[in-house]
């Protein structure tokens, strides 16, 4: 294996190291530099996973390793503080406090077996209870004589903090990825996101998903309130598809190639290669846009922004990557780092032919937001009157890193507007013929 494919793993030590060095820090009483570090601990907590994504150096050692890390860095350090802020003897309550390293332990494994929880968290995530507990004692620490620190100092408010955050943990409450104290909805509402009412990411469609014949795995049942179609009458042949490819596609692109071959003869699929850069995008498929005068819009992954931007038309969606712009964001920050341009374009370099070529400089990431608050003004929830319907793929691993996103797709497009199906990120080629041709020959009345 290559050393580059070692560094999340190392990242994710530098968390534990930190963790380590935090609890024998709170021991001594020196709760401020334990506070510090687990602030870096969180901070290369963040950086593990980031780096796994840019080295596509995913491993099921890599998984365990930052569950195990997390445990002390933000299961067992914000106990000892705790403990170490209460001063109270370990028998027979003073062990209170250190329940929360118990109980970010369960937390954490639970976590790694949950399906549930690609698009957000069943619990509070543990570095929010650690950063509770942490700020709480370093405050307290500083300010001697201060409202926290005689608040701390009292017989019932630490282990009351410690108990409230360990039920937290376990609880079966969601919450919003990205704003761990924000409560999203209780588990009953995940079990009916999956039953046959819905189709999401919920607990119930793994048992619907089973019992459906082996080529419709993945596809979801007819909603009781199925979206409007465009108007009858689109009998007529001669229909034009433009097809927006992903990052780094283009006019060889896998999709677009397989859905001529199936359509050959019903309908022309127009796929071409754009710019990087949103704002020189925008310009090139805003001109495609008006001279073609498609009939429907197909965009895929990135893609999935500028389709959606394209007013007037039908727009069907593979995998829309409505998060990616958030990343873009953080990305302008580390591409400041000497090399890290390089790193990302070595990454991410696109295969050999007729593709779009990616070039990771800050002229050409600053400009997603924008392009992504631009598409979503023609949102169903926005006002949009354009139909709109989403295929997300059960396996997508950017669902797990909040790029593609379910729950944000339906905030803006509201129930009934996507599907589920058994594969990955990539639409495979079963899935296209039975789920993506089917649904465009039904936009466009082709029989």
């Amino acid at each position: 294996m290559s050393l580059v494919k070692h560094i999340p793993n190392t990242i994710t030590s530098l968390n534990l190291l930190c963790g380590v060095m935090g609890v024998i820090f709170a021991l001594e009483g020196r709760l401020d530099a334990a506070f510090v570090l687990m602030l870096l601990a969180a901070l290369f907590d963040f950086c593990d996973g980031l780096a796994a994504r840019v080295l596509h150096a995913y491993s099921d050692i890599g998984k365990e390793l930052d569950s195990l890390c997390d445990v002390v860095s933000f299961g067992v350090l914000p106990s000892v503080m705790l403990f170490s802020l209460w001063g109270r003897p370990l028998w027979p309550l003073g062990f209170l406090p250190l329940l929360l390293a118990v109980f970010s332990a369960l937390r954490l494994a639970k976590f790694n077996l949950d399906e549930r929880q690609h698009d957000g968290f069943i619990g509070l995530p543990t570095p929010a209870a650690a950063m509770i507990c942490g700020a709480l004692a370093h405050c307290a620490s500083t300010t001697p004589g201060g409202f926290l620190s005689t608040l701390a100092a009292s017989s019932w408010f630490i282990p009351a903090l410690a108990l409230c955050l360990s039920a937290l943990l376990v609880c079966q409450v969601g919450w919003r990825k990205g704003c761990p104290g924000i409560p999203q909805a209780p588990l009953d509402r995940f079990r009916r996101l999956g039953s046959d009412e819905h189709c999401t990411d919920g607990g119930g469609r793994r048992e619907m998903v089973a019992r459906r014949p082996a080529q419709f795995r993945g596809l979801c049942p007819a909603q009781p309130h199925p979206p409007r179609f465009p108007p009858e009458g689109l009998m007529a042949a001669g229909k034009t598809i433009l097809y927006v490819h992903g990052m780094g596609g283009g006019g060889d692109s896998r999709i677009p190639s397989i859905l001529r071959e199936a359509l050959a003869g019903e309908a022309e699929v127009v796929v071409r290669t754009y710019d990087f850069r949103p704002e020189t995008a925008t310009e090139q498929l805003s001109d495609w846009f008006s001279r073609l005068q498609p009939d429907l819009v197909v965009g895929e992954s990135m893609g999935a922004l500028h389709a959606i931007a394209l007013k007037g038309v039908p727009h069907l969606l593979v995998s829309p990557a409505l998060g990616a712009a958030s990343w873009f964001r953080v990305m302008t920050v580390l591409v400041r780092i000497p090399g890290m341009t390089s790193l990302f374009d070595r990454v991410w370099h696109p295969r050999e032919g007729d593709r779009q070529p990616l070039h990771f400089v800050r002229a050409n990431l600053l400009g997603w937001p924008d392009c992504r608050r631009r598409a979503l003004r023609n949102a169903t929830r926005e006002g949009g009157t354009d139909y709109f319907f989403a295929f997300f793929g059960r396996h997508d691993h950017y669902r797990r890193s909040g790029v593609v996103s379910i729950r944000t797709w339906k905030k803006f497009f509201g129930p009934g507007s996507w599907t589920v199906y058994d594969g990955t990120h990539f639409m495979e080629e079963p899935f296209i013929h039975a789920l993506l041709v089917p649904r465009i020959r039904e936009i466009l009345g082709l029989h």
